[in-house]
């Protein structure tokens, strides 16, 4: 997501009915007001699902709701905006988002989803830490995962395996879904647990264990990305001085470090380059064309020399980054496909849905290239961080990059 679609995120201020018992009663016209403003905002909305039928589970949801539950009304919502398919992940109702007024609650828990599965990454009890979810409510967390992940709005399904944490501890989308608040881990010492959470605000959520948009940390000493993911840029020499290594973690003007490290490539033990944009989240894409320049520079473009590592957070303008050196580079990337296709319906501005108690989003504008229909930039050299990586505090990407 762009870094105005985060601002808009946190700048908006939306006016919600005071309870539950109301949103039933508008619920519906709430429903009807969303496809309004939709068709009236985005671009081209119904590039992946056509208008009637669209249209139809939006009638269809707006004569149920009266007799639904205010989470089930929301489920029904996100599960109504997913349907617009891939390269639209700036659409849709992002439930940890720090929306004033925002009416939704959360489970005391920062999850991430590694290869593996589910996993606690931070916890108000260190035990937890590193604890595999195994079920919730008696689902297994399989189960939960399938039943989730048709209610999250993506641009692919790297997309969807980074949002499905935040949704899956969202306490309105598990009831919505019929889930009981019932966690069952698998402890990384041994043993099982089962704890049954009360819910806290989302802006609570967001106090105690750090926004959607903020990189994942694990307690202890952190691997270097994530030494550096409070910063926009930074260039340092890794591996003996046989690296060089660019921490790009937002969209944004570079300043010097094109200059820097195109003049740093000339030291003869220079032999990987290493542009990093796991964590960059998005920014201003007409920014970074001076950093593509500097990475066609013959002593850079090199297929054993350059090397760019890519993730599920990859997302939006980073997203055409990553199209765009693939484009114009003979740069190997590592990693995970990116989050963000290469082009995609971007930015965004708010849809409020007072009765409900939430804001949806639209994107309002296409980025990127007509003719690149691709949902995302795959590797060269895949690598997955597995959770005993993570836990360890090792970076496996970095790790085959060097090689």
């Amino acid at each position: 997501m762009s870094i105005r679609s985060i601002s808009a995120i946190i700048a908006v201020a939306a006016l919600f009915a005071p309870g539950a018992g109301g949103a039933r009663l508008d619920a519906s016209s709430d429903i009807h007001n969303l496809v309004v403003e939709l068709e009236q905002r985005h671009p081209n909305p119904y590039h992946a699902v056509s208008r009637d039928d669209f249209h139809r589970e939006a009638d269809d949801l707006a004569r149920r709701a009266p007799g639904l539950s205010r989470s089930e009304q929301i489920v029904g919502v996100m599960r109504l905006l997913a349907m617009l398919g891939e390269r639209d992940g700036h659409t849709g109702v992002h439930p940890l988002s720090p929306v004033e007024g925002q009416r939704l609650s959360a489970y005391p828990l920062r999850l991430y989803r590694f290869p593996e599965g589910l996993h606690v990454v931070r916890a108000e009890d260190p035990t937890l830490v590193g604890a595999k979810v195994t079920a919730i409510g008696g689902v297994p967390s399989d189960e939960v995962e399938a039943r989730v992940r048709p209610l999250i709005t993506r641009d692919n399904d790297w997309t969807v395996l980074d949002r499905l944490p935040y949704f899956v501890v969202t306490a309105e989308v598990l009831d919505g879904l019929g889930i009981a608040p019932t966690f069952a881990f698998d402890l990384p010492r041994g043993g099982h647990r089962e704890l049954t959470f009360e819910p806290i605000s989302v802006q609570e959520h967001i106090q105690r264990f750090g926004g959607w948009w903020q990189a994942t940390t694990r307690p202890g000493r952190q691997p270097l990305y994530l030494r550096l993911r409070n910063i926009r840029y930074g260039l340092t020499k890794i591996d003996r001085g046989r690296a060089l290594y660019v921490a790009y973690n937002a969209t944004t003007d570079p300043g010097l470090v094109p200059r820097k490290l195109v003049r740093m490539s000339r030291n003869r033990r220079v032999r990987r380059v290493i542009i990093d944009v796991r964590l960059n989240g998005g920014g201003n894409n007409t920014t970074y064309w001076g950093l593509i320049q500097a990475l066609r520079h013959p002593r850079i473009n090199r297929p054993n020399r350059l090397r760019v590592l890519i993730g599920r957070r990859t997302f939006s303008a980073a997203g055409n980054f990553a199209a765009d050196v693939d484009r114009r580079t003979r740069a190997r990337f590592v990693g995970e496909p990116t989050g963000g296709a290469p082009s995609q319906w971007g930015d965004s501005t708010p849809i409020a849905l007072p009765s409900l108690g939430i804001t949806a989003f639209t994107a309002v504008e296409y980025v990127g290239e007509e003719t690149d229909t691709r949902v995302t930039t795959h590797p060269d050299i895949p690598v997955a961080t597995p959770a005993a990586d993570f836990f360890a505090g090792r970076d496996p990407v970095l790790a085959a990059a060097l090689r």
